[in-house]
Parts: C-alpha cells; structure tokens; sequence
C-alpha cells in the first residue's frame, strides 16, 4: 500500500456511489485513505458519511449538456476540488465524467483523474435524430477533453472496444475493471429462513406457492421495463401462479421512464407489483424465485450479481454487459427489445421448481468466484495507488 492518498468520487446522483461504490469507499477507508464524494443531491449523505466519507454537493442539471448550464456545474466542481486537494478524482457516468475533465484542467494542482464508463447508456444508444445528436456531441466531448483523463476504466470490453475504435480513449489509455462487485455475505440463498421468507413475501401479497420473477432497476425503456410487462402479461396466461415484482422507481429525468400511468395498466393487466426503492435488497432477492434484466446495454449489471449470490437463476438480454454476467446453465440469454423469447425464457423456469433449486448453486459458485465485493474493491484500491504512483 501506498501512503495515504484525498481521494475523490464524483458522481451525478448520490445513489450510485451508496448503492455501486461502498466496497471500495470502505477499503479505501480502511486503508488509511481520505475520502470524499462530490454529488448533486443529499439524499444519501447519512450512508455516505457512515461510510468514512466526506460528502459535498455541486449544482448539476442531469442528462443536460446546455452550454448556459454547463460552466455553473464546472466552476462548482473546480472550487471543490481546489478545496479538496484530491491526489485522484475517480468520476462515474459520461455528464460527471466530461465535468470532470473541465473541471480539472484549470486546476493549479491537479489530481490524476479516472472516468468510469458503466454502460453505454442513452447518450450514446439514443435512436433518431435526436439520440444521433447526443450521441455526436458526448462522442466530440470525450475526444477534446481527453488530454485531462488519465485512465478511462471500463466495466466489459464491449464498451471498451467502441470507444477505441472511435478514438474516444486519448492518451491515458484504458483499463478494463470488472465493476465493483457485491457482498456475498450479505446476499446469499439462506438469508432468510423459511418463515423469514414466507413473511416477506405476504408483506407484498405473494403466496408461497407462487413463483415470484423480480426486475430491479430503475423504471425507464433502456433497461427493458416495456418488455418485461409485456413477458408478464404472456407468462401469466400461461402460468397462473406466477408474478411479478419491480423494484426500483421511475426517472422522471429521462424521457423513456414509466409514467404512473403505465404503472397502473400493468399492475391491472398482470398483477405486477410495484415495490419502489429498497434498501433492503438482500431481502428482495431472498424472497424471489426468478431473477430478470431484459436491459438493452450494461456496464455490469450490479442487479445481477446479487441474484447470482442469492442462488437465483437469471434471465437476461444477449447485450454487453449482460452477456458477462451469463454462463452455464442458471442463464438464459434472450434477444433484446423482445418479450416473446424473453416470456418463453421465463416459463422455462418458472415451471420447473426443481431446475431452479439446481442452477441455483451454479449462480451462487459463479459470484464467489467472479464477483466477491472484497476481491473487486482491492483490485480498485491498488489501481488508484498505481495511478497515482505513475503520475507523481
């Protein structure tokens, strides 16, 4: 280990760094380094702080790269990081990463800076016109502003391989980290005994003969939200005992969120229940059968990770980040955008209990092999002080 570094995250929503990032604000933590996380919005300020982390908040419109607002973000983010004094600035998502740069090269003394790319996301898969501009303007972005990037870190090497074939890497290179990892203590197939279980599941109205299928993500078309009603309503017909459970809340932010109108069709045509944001999601996955991600692109699906670690069988969309997840037998891999394959997919589990309880253990070996939060966040540590180290 290196002597103590400041170190700085920086994301668009407080959320992602509580929900992705504690792994590794732990460890750094622990290990005798300074943290401190640069957000929007406080609503996950006590967990950060819980965390060993110092919390601050920038002005940010999200999804919005308007000349008239961008300098307010940018000069925000300087005079913190001017205040900080971060040895590294490790920023998350394509808007904190673009600001970052900005932000940092104006700097007297300025820290390495990492950009994390977790997925493609709308701004470089957006469709018509509109996602062509988008996809032009942050493509532009990350080319001008590459000289203030010192590594540029990928979840799979999909993502990785679209950038460098259009120049969007620059200089500082790119590495390849398999995202953060998950606690596979917390979240494992005995995490609630039988009468845990079955109370947990009364609570949102499923009976215990019933065979729960669960997507947890945010509310919006990217992550397949369209298609996974649409797979419900089919897998219902076919599967009266089975249901549906959505764990996550709408972005009213992005255009292609569910409305609450959706919301209660869907909940009318195959009884889905809308459970909203839990904390509690070693709980949620304890009391699911089926875990599905029908998403059109991922860094590497945290989601996922914790149902392999429950001992669930997965069903999720043949796209990077989700095909990195997948392998063996508890995956089944479906064309994205289609919730005929997807509905068939469903079924193939969900009538067969015995298959499930089988691949269950195959999930469970695969994320204490591939995704131990432990293993992942020292991996992340030892990058940053080697970062670090390289540009002193």
């Amino acid at each position: 280990m290196c002597a103590s570094m400041r170190i700085a995250f920086i994301s668009h929503l407080g959320l992602n760094l509580f929900r992705f990032r504690g792994p590794v604000i732990r460890l750094a933590v622990a290990e005798g380094h300074e943290v401190h996380v640069l957000v929007p919005d406080a609503a996950h300020d006590a967990g950060l702080r819980e965390m060993g982390a110092e919390v601050h908040h920038y002005p940010l419109a999200r999804g919005s790269m308007n000349p008239l607002r961008l300098p307010v973000s940018v000069r925000a983010l300087r005079r913190l990081l001017d205040a900080v004094r971060p040895q590294l600035a490790h920023s998350f998502t394509h808007q904190p990463n673009i600001l970052t740069r900005l932000a940092v090269r104006r700097l007297a003394v300025r820290p390495a800076v990492l950009n994390s790319v977790t997925g493609l996301g709308s701004c470089f898969l957006g469709l018509g016109l509109k996602g062509a501009a988008v996809r032009a303007l942050f493509a532009q972005l990350y080319r001008r502003t590459a000289a203030w990037c010192d590594v540029l870190v990928f979840q799979n090497a999909d993502d990785r391989a679209y950038f460098e074939r259009r120049g969007l890497v620059g200089p500082g290179g790119a590495q390849t980290v398999r995202g953060s990892g998950v606690d596979v203590f917390r979240f494992r197939p005995d995490a609630l005994t039988a009468g845990e279980r079955a109370a947990a599941r009364a609570e949102l109205g499923f009976g215990p003969g019933e065979v729960v299928f669960t997507l947890t993500a945010r509310l919006i078309a990217d992550k397949g939200v369209f298609e996974f009603l649409e797979a419900a309503r089919v897998v219902r017909e076919a599967l009266p005992e089975a249901r549906f459970l959505l764990v996550g809340e709408p972005d009213p932010g992005n255009p292609a969120s569910l409305t609450p109108e959706r919301m209660r069709a869907a909940a009318r045509e195959s009884g889905a229940v809308f459970a909203g944001w839990r904390e509690d999601m070693e709980r949620v996955w304890a009391l699911s059968d089926v875990a599905v991600l029908p998403s059109y692109r991922e860094g590497l699906p945290v989601s996922l990770q914790e149902a392999l670690a429950a001992g669930l069988p997965v069903v999720t969309t043949d796209v990077p980040g989700c095909r990195e997840i997948a392998g063996g037998e508890y995956c089944a891999l479906v064309p994205a955008r289609e919730s005929r394959p997807l509905a068939a997919a469903m079924l193939a589990f969900g009538r067969d209990a015995a298959l499930r309880e089988r691949v269950g253990l195959l999930a469970r070996a695969r994320a204490e092999a591939d995704f131990d939060a432990r293993v992942a966040a020292v991996r992340h540590v030892e990058m940053y002080e080697a970062v670090v180290r390289r540009k002193a």
